[in-house]
């Protein structure tokens, strides 16, 4: 005789592993079962007596209204001119896409005739580039806000994401022949008055619009670590002297001031004060890991715009308080 299991067999704590294992880290029952060692049908009975004992929740919520409310928000408390949120997916790269796919839409709907497009370099914007479609606008014209971070990253580049871009739009490029961060503050001072690199930066201060990636100090996360630009050791030195954020290769803290580092003065790129005088600046950014250092960016004044995701979205509100 087979005995028939029941939710009523099962321990609370093994319910709460199961409906944990499966709505917060998306894996499938299957999967499930695997790591409790449990048949699928039994992992189906445990999710089932989770929701009948209140231990899951679920509920459906329009996205549109939870993200038109989270818009909101952020203008609000930020008095910025203007945000989109797109809803997080289950995965970091996923998230990534739907920002980007967004991003793209903005500057789709924002270009114009003789428009002159500043872009930073990462991820997101490597995104927003990859979905903005062939359009040909007359007399846009593309620029780099700093140097290249090299062949390491050479997708997310400053370069190569300038390149693309002028292609996809029909328009003129301006590139920023040097590297994004230099070995000594004496070649970065002789590299900004270099003719060229001086005229690309000048253009770029002069953009209508700019789109920012938003960088983070956290080894972990930090493409300038992984380019080989930065070492872990100066990252944990950036990280204790309050380093949150970074944009554009400078380093700043919670409030957006820019760290006392050298690394900050070894930068070769558009000065951060003359950033803000470009009149459309717009960060893009997806995940919660990103939220102190948006956080930073607007309380600094260098972004006034946003496309980010739900989770990045609501830390922000959570970390301004």
């Amino acid at each position: 005789m087979v005995e028939t299991v029941t939710a009523r067999d099962f321990r609370k704590d093994l319910i709460i592993e199961a409906a944990r294992l499966y709505y917060v880290e998306g894996l499938s029952q299957q999967d499930v079962g695997k790591r409790l060692n449990m048949a699928r049908s039994n992992v189906s009975k445990l999710l089932k007596s989770a929701r009948e004992q209140g231990i899951v929740e679920i509920r459906i919520v329009e996205p549109s209204t939870s993200m038109a409310q989270l818009e909101f928000g952020l203008k609000e408390r930020f008095d910025l001119r203007d945000v989109h949120v797109v809803m997080t997916e289950r995965t970091y790269d996923k998230t990534l896409v739907s920002v980007g796919k967004q991003a793209a839409h903005q500057l789709e709907d924002q270009l114009s005739p003789g428009m002159r497009i500043a872009i930073s370099w990462g991820t997101s914007l490597f995104q927003m580039v990859e979905h903005v479609q062939n359009l040909t606008t007359g007399g846009v014209s593309v620029v780099q806000l700093h140097g290249g971070i090299g062949a390491h990253n050479l997708e997310i580049d400053g370069w190569e994401l300038a390149r693309r871009l002028s292609r996809k739009l029909g328009a003129s490029i301006h590139i920023v022949h040097a590297p994004l961060i230099v070995r000594s503050e004496e070649l970065r001072d002789l590299l900004v008055i270099d003719k060229n690199v001086a005229e690309s930066m000048e253009l770029a201060a002069h953009a209508d619009i700019a789109f920012l990636g938003i960088g983070t100090p956290d080894p972990r996360y930090s493409a300038l670590v992984r380019a080989g630009y930065i070492t872990d050791e100066q990252s944990d030195e950036l990280n204790r002297n309050g380093a949150e954020g970074m944009i554009c290769g400078y380093f700043f803290d919670i409030d957006g001031t820019p760290i006392d580092s050298v690394l900050n003065r070894r930068v070769v790129g558009v000065d951060l004060e003359k950033l803000k005088t470009i009149p459309k600046r717009v960060a893009v950014a997806a995940g919660e890991r990103k939220a102190m250092a948006l956080l930073g960016a607007i309380r600094g004044g260098y972004v006034n715009g946003l496309v980010v995701d739900e989770s990045a979205a609501r830390h922000l509100l959570q970390a301004s308080g």
